[in-house]
Formats: structure tokens, sequence, C-alpha cells
């Protein structure tokens, strides 16, 4: 079991962070660029079934060729992910928050310059981080839609 519960013992060099994302991230993320591209945030506490409303809406939306991001599948591209993981599945996100945080500002910024149709499932860190999400994305010519989930607190990962 990993004694370490310090984040920045996994925190990645900003050169291997790059790395891993150009060579692993950047091409499952590829999409055909549209004259007019769309965005579509799918919003929800943990467990409220964003993953399964994401892959509704990319039918609802006609674009099956939409890049799907979860935020959460960006956790995985760490070198250290499945070992964490495998050790307690609960703390592992918090340990690589900074390398999944700033893989999605990569992938968003990337998913921007190509101009394609994305649908994005994310907890949304907050009011203020997600109406500067919604802006960036509008600011790029997208058409900016939100989908939020929600469950009663019992049926979500984070509880009460």
């Amino acid at each position: 079991m990993t004694a370490n519960t310090d984040p920045s013992m996994f925190r990645l060099p900003e050169e291997e962070s790059r790395r891993i994302f150009e060579e692993q991230i950047r091409p499952v993320y590829t999409g055909a660029a549209r004259e007019h591209p769309v965005v579509v945030f799918i919003a929800g506490q943990p467990g409220a079934a964003k993953t399964t409303v994401e892959s509704q809406v990319v039918v609802q939306l006609g674009r099956e060729e939409a890049v799907a991001v979860d935020g959460d599948d960006l956790f995985e591209y760490h070198p250290d992910y499945a070992r964490l993981a495998a050790e307690n599945d609960q703390t592992v996100r918090a340990l690589l928050a900074d390398a999944a945080s700033r893989w999605w500002t990569m992938l968003a910024e990337h998913i921007r310059g190509q101009q394609c149709d994305a649908v994005i499932s994310a907890p949304l860190a907050g009011a203020d981080w997600a109406a500067a999400r919604f802006d960036e994305f509008h600011q790029a010519g997208y058409r900016v839609e939100y989908v939020f989930v929600a469950v009663q607190s019992a049926q979500s990962v984070s509880g009460p």
C-alpha cells in the first residue's frame, strides 16, 4: 500500500506531461472540423450517470463523430495510475489531480483548435470554473450547450 498520500510525490515534470499528452492523449481525441462546432458539457456529481448520458447526447446531437471527453479517463494516462488505483481507488484521483487537470486544459485547447464537435463530461469544479470553460469555447466560435445530471445524495458516489 502507498504510504505517501502527498500529491506532490506524483506530480509529473512539465516535459513528461506534455509528452504523454502529445503521444497518448491527443491522438485519441481528434475529430472532424466543423464550420459551426458544438460543445455539450455534461455536469453532475460523482455517480450521477454522466457517462451514460454522454452516449445518449452524442446520438441526440446527430454527430456520432463528436469527440467524447470524460475527464475521469485522463487519470488513466498517468504512469502511476494503475498501481495507485489498485492500492486505493478512493484516493487515486486526489493524488493525480495535478496531471489530469493539466491534460484537461491541453485537451480543451486542442479541441477548440480543431473546431470539432465535442461532448465533455465533467464535474465542473465550481460555478466560476464552469463559466470560464463555457466562455472559452464560446469565444472560439462554439455553440455551447449544457446538460445537468443530478441524483439524490444517497445515490451519488460522494454521498450526503
